[in-house]
């Protein structure tokens, strides 16, 4: 039997909800992987001595972006010029579709396991880190699988991608739910977790934890908000493709999402510089060293940096490589 949320009867085919959404959701992601290419370049640009390992992880990333945008653009020409006219085909996800769907579920991952390594490093954390690794882990095994079904089915029979949806529509909706809930909580342990060093660091020092307490909540609530849009959609208009528009720009945003998290280190490391200069703890060393020992640390010839400054310094570089 169908889901409750599909409306019975089946309303009749609409071009206009299904090839139309689906022809401006790859239009829109083809222009945010004009975004990702932008940013790897700034990237490699800034950063020639980042770890090989983030290095990999940029690259890899962009080459699955690549192969997305291919596969979604031979989706495109295949239903509005191959099967051009012929309205039941069109109602068929080709097989490239399905290929984008196996890519965005490796994409997705990727980024959420960038912030994962981040929340350890902050947090030390191991359980809620082990959490959020099952969650990215099911997301992407319920990606394969749920790709591996669609492609068995297009080469056994050519099922219409509503009859696909009413046979398995509980993996899609697992896949959207567990990308949701894991970004969801990323951001709001990194929140917790930055706003908790806040409390007993300098003012200035304040004012830097809370911007990065922003980029966290920023970078992670674009793609929470894309995701619950998309399980919206799902659930609001099931028969028509407004939701699968939505879901190809979702491996778009998710990239973007950790590039731009890479590419603005240089920003917040010069902020940081700024606010751990000696100037500026030159006055607030002195109203703290009553309250906590300090042991000098050199900062340059010039003076010494108290042992408090020294470990906000290098939580905030652990935090930011």
């Amino acid at each position: 039997m169908p889901p409750s949320f599909f409306p019975n009867p089946i309303p009749p085919f609409n071009i206009n909800t299904s090839v139309g959404a689906f022809e401006i959701g790859t239009l829109v992601a083809a222009t945010l992987f004009g975004a990702t290419c932008i940013q790897t370049y700034l990237y490699f640009e800034r950063y020639p001595k980042d770890n090989r390992l983030i290095k990999a992880l940029v690259t890899a990333v962009w080459l699955l972006e690549l192969c997305h945008t291919i596969a979604i653009c031979h989706a495109v020409y295949t239903m509005t010029i191959t099967w051009y006219g012929d309205s039941e085909l069109l109602s068929v996800a080709p097989a490239s579709l399905d290929v984008s769907i196996l890519l965005s579920g490796f994409i997705g991952p990727l980024e959420q396991a960038w912030f994962i390594r981040r929340l350890y490093i902050f947090s030390k954390n191991i359980w809620l880190t082990a959490l959020c690794c099952i969650l990215s882990f099911a997301r992407c095994l319920g990606s394969v699988g749920y790709a591996a079904v669609a492609l068995q089915l297009w080469k056994v029979q050519r099922a219409t991608i509503l009859d696909f949806e009413l046979q398995y529509w509980w993996i899609l909706t697992c896949i959207v739910v567990l990308g949701a809930v894991n970004d969801v909580l990323l951001a709001c342990s990194l929140a917790w977790y930055l706003k908790k060093r806040k409390e007993h660091v300098l003012a200035r020092v304040a004012r830097l934890l809370d911007r990065l307490i922003f980029w966290a909540v920023e970078t992670s609530a674009i793609t929470s908000f894309a995701t619950l849009s998309m399980m919206i959609c799902f659930f609001a208009m099931p028969t028509n493709f407004v939701y699968i528009g939505i879901y190809l720009c979702l491996a778009k945003l998710y990239a973007n999402a950790l590039l731009a998290s890479l590419n603005g280190r240089a920003y917040l490391a010069h902020q940081f510089d700024q606010v751990m200069s000696l100037e500026n703890l030159s006055d607030a060393s002195c109203n703290l060293s009553t309250a906590m020992p300090s042991v000098p640390r050199p900062i340059s010839s010039f003076g010494y940096r108290s042992q408090f400054s020294y470990n906000v310094e290098q939580g905030y570089r652990r935090f930011s490589v």
